[in-house]
């Protein structure tokens, strides 16, 4: 006979325990497959939504056409991945003659130049970027620091004066007493004197709190600059650009957090130094799966996919790391890979997924969910990696929702955290090269540029067959009058023709029995129609081949007509430009500075700043501004017009590709130079310079002495000429008077000649 000792008893507990804690345990797992079911349909929902938008068929058509693959040609090229587009032919024996398969690739070069072209004006390399940081605009406070006081501060500060006014008839402090004035004094009241202190404070204190906001700005602009250099931002942007001017869409993931390890000396030995930072990358287009219900802006959907690839090791080493469920990860090696399609099963085995080819092995599906989640089963994942409730788990309900970050492999919930970002906002942009109407996706150079591919590849096939058609002569031989000696009638060296059993001598010549026969090249014809595709590719993307650095018969030869040729080619950059302020800039710096607020512990960087996403514009009419920005020179170094002469010199090196800190000088030397300037300044005169003053001023004195003997010629020239014309008009008044005086006497004379010969004529009567 046996008794149950006390130990037994515990034992018994401890099992108890055990099972029931395996039960909880079966039943927490369970709950998070289901979970992780529910996940996988929505994944499937944005795979079946992104494949019957027919998006992809695009995609694949643009990148084989940009890599210079079609139908025709697709054999020859084992090495494209793409699948055929329509049926082709197979090359046997009865079917070898396909024609040319030559492919006269314009979509690349296309594509590249204008990817390019748009990179370096909106990421140049001079040190520009295309947004800022500035404070929100008070037009009260504006105008307070202008001196423009409104009517409500001053009714405020008449209103704050009163108080404790002294009564009528007491002296007010201050003020001089009757019989204290001095003789000429004004008498100053003590309260308009008290306002406009106030006023003065006020205006003070406006000035400083803009000052204040203007430096915090600038400081949150500083430290976002730094984190993109930190990540690379400009090489991430320019692959967005690259794949949007390809396929009409690029994907931007930003702000994440990112650890990243530094080697650094300190103390005396080099340190390894890791830090968690936010940063930027590009995710290729066809990863990105956003919600098919977002329309236009994946903003407005209510979640968003994004897929990669892990191999078997990498998963390996996420075993026992903070934050993953381990035994999910341990679930999936022993699963294998497999890959997520959009027909979704609810099958346990392989829900929503398909066992991967020999290829990919040892290479999983890993994918990044960001949206919604219960709180209840956010907390359940917590306790599942051991991270257990965290101190906000008191501020939700269990069935609200809050915003998440998921990564799943398979279909396992691995790991499920808050989003870094309290708004929840999807850390993702696509700049779209040209937008399309219902989908987030847009339409890129290749797909513009399609058709006159087509007609080009059409035309230099065609070109290509006849050339062999018409390379050599055909041969006509009429076998009733000559055959060949022996074997077939061909033409090779040294053959041997006798005459036909019905030939009749003198009837036929053998002459005209062999003729050659040749076949028209068309290749004028055939060349006009490539030259028609060139410029249709030219016509419909509004790029001319002069944006590329290239010319064509339809470049102006005048530099105003390349000049309107640009101006005019300029406009597509300026809409590429807006929408990527619009799509891409905006937002994403936006989602920096909500960063800055929620974890930055520097106070001075808070604040009410807004982006100005507006750079990206102003670098490219700057970028085309570079004739206008030299005729400005003559105005800059005029100090009338109020321009500062350096920063013109710094804007014309950028306007050439040129590094303006590259040329300046160091704070150092620039201070020391500053330093002799003033130096200069205030010691002993140089006599080099007093001499060349006294030329100076002795030049002066010389041209303003010669302007005053100029002067006094001319005077007493008009003194001379008006003393001559008075002269002469007393000359003519005496001359007149003269003759006027033998006219007289003349007269008189005559009068008594007259007289006398009548007396004589009485006389002698």
């Amino acid at each position: 006979m046996t008794y149950a000792t006390e130990e037994d008893g515990n034992y018994e507990d401890d099992e108890r325990k055990k099972r029931e804690a395996k039960v909880v345990e079966e039943k927490m797992f369970s709950r998070l497959d289901a979970i992780g079911v529910t996940l996988a349909q929505t994944r499937s929902e944005a795979i079946e939504g992104r494949q019957n938008s027919g998006i992809e068929d695009d995609w694949l058509e643009d990148e084989e056409y940009y890599e210079g693959v079609d139908d025709a040609n697709r054999s020859e090229l084992k090495a494209w991945r793409g699948k055929p587009l329509g049926s082709q032919l197979p090359l046997d024996d009865d079917n070898d003659q396909q024609g040319s398969t030559i492919f006269l690739n314009i979509t690349r070069p296309y594509v590249d130049g204008t990817a390019a072209r748009t990179a370096d004006m909106l990421l140049p390399s001079t040190g520009d970027k295309g947004w800022g940081v500035k404070s929100t605009p008070q037009p009260d406070l504006l105008k307070l620091s202008k001196g423009d006081i409104p009517d409500s501060v001053k009714q405020s500060i008449r209103a704050q004066g009163q108080v404790g006014q002294p009564q009528p008839g007491q002296p007010q402090a201050g003020q001089p007493q009757p019989g204290q004035l001095q003789q000429g004094q004004p008498q100053v009241d003590p309260q308009q004197e008290a306002e406009q202190n106030e006023i003065d404070s006020a205006v003070a204190l406006a000035r400083e709190t803009l000052k204040r906001a203007k430096e915090s700005a600038k400081k949150v602009e500083t430290q976002i600059e730094d984190w993109h250099v930190e990540c690379q931002y400009n090489k991430h942007a320019r692959r967005v650009i690259e794949d949007a001017a390809k396929v009409g869409s690029g994907v931007l993931k930003g702000p994440v957090p990112t650890k990243t390890t530094k080697l650094i000396y300190k103390d005396g030995k080099l340190t390894h130094v890791s830090e968690i930072k936010p940063a930027s990358h590009r995710i290729w287009y066809r990863n990105f799966y956003p919600d098919p219900a977002c329309g236009e802006d994946i903003h407005r959907g209510n979640y968003t996919w994004e897929r990669d690839d892990i191999t078997r090791r990498s998963l390996v080493a996420l075993l026992d790391v903070p934050g993953y469920i381990t035994p999910q990860i341990q679930k999936v090696i022993h699963e294998g890979p497999m890959e997520a399609v959009k027909d979704f099963r609810a099958d346990m085995d392989i829900p929503g997924l398909k066992l991967s080819n020999t290829a990919r092995k040892s290479l999983f599906e890993i994918w990044y969910y960001h949206g919604s989640m219960r709180k209840s089963d956010l907390s359940l994942t917590s306790l599942m990696s051991g991270k257990g409730m965290s101190d906000s788990d008191d501020n939700y309900g269990a069935d609200e929702y809050v915003h998440v970050q998921i990564t799943m492999v398979n279909n396992r919930l691995i790991k499920a955290t808050l989003s870094h970002l309290e708004n929840g906002k999807f850390p993702y942009d696509i700049m779209v090269w040209q937008r399309r109407l219902g989908i987030p996706f847009g339409i890129g150079v290749a797909r513009q540029i399609r058709p006159a591919q087509r007609i080009v590849v059409g035309a230099m096939r065609h070109m290509m067959d006849n050339a062999g058609i018409a390379g050599g002569p055909m041969l006509f031989i009429d076998t009733n009058v000559v055959q060949a000696s022996e074997g077939p009638n061909e033409v090779r060296p040294w053959k041997v023709y006798v005459a036909a059993d019905d030939y009749v001598p003198g009837e036929s010549s053998p002459r005209e029995a062999i003729q050659f026969l040749t076949a028209p090249m068309l290749q004028a014809e055939l060349q006009n129609i490539v030259e028609l595709g060139m410029k249709m590719a030219e016509d419909v993307t509004g790029l001319p081949l002069i944006m590329q650095g290239q010319t064509s018969q339809r470049t102006p030869n005048t530099l105003g007509g390349m000049q309107l040729q640009n101006n005019n080619a300029s406009t597509i950059l300026r809409r590429v430009a807006r929408l990527f302020d619009e799509y891409v800039t905006e937002p994403h710096i936006r989602r920096y500075y909500d960063h800055i607020l929620q974890y930055s512990e520097d106070d001075s960087m808070k604040g009410e700043f807004k982006i100005n996403a507006l750079g990206s514009t102003a670098l490219i009419e700057r970028d085309l501004a570079d004739q206008a920005m030299i005729q400005m020179g003559q105005y800059v170094l005029n100090p009338v017009f109020g321009k500062d002469p350096k920063k013109w010199l710094d804007e014309m090196l950028k306007v050439s590709k040129l590094d303006p800190t590259n040329l300046s000088y160091d704070d150092d030397e620039w201070q020391s130079i500053v330093e002799n300037m003033a130096a200069q300044a205030e010691g002993p005169p140089d006599t080099r310079v007093e001499v060349a003053q006294m030329q100076i001023q002795g030049a002066q004195q010389l041209e303003e002495f010669k302007a005053q003997t100029a002067q006094q010629m001319e005077q007493l020239k008009a003194q001379i000429k008006a003393s001559m014309n008075d002269r002469d008009r007393e000359f003519k008044s005496i001359n007149n008077q003269v003759n006027n005086d033998h006219k007289d006497k003349d007269r008189n004379a005559n009068l008594s000649t007259v007289q006398m010969e009548g007396e004589v004529e009485l006389t002698i009567a």
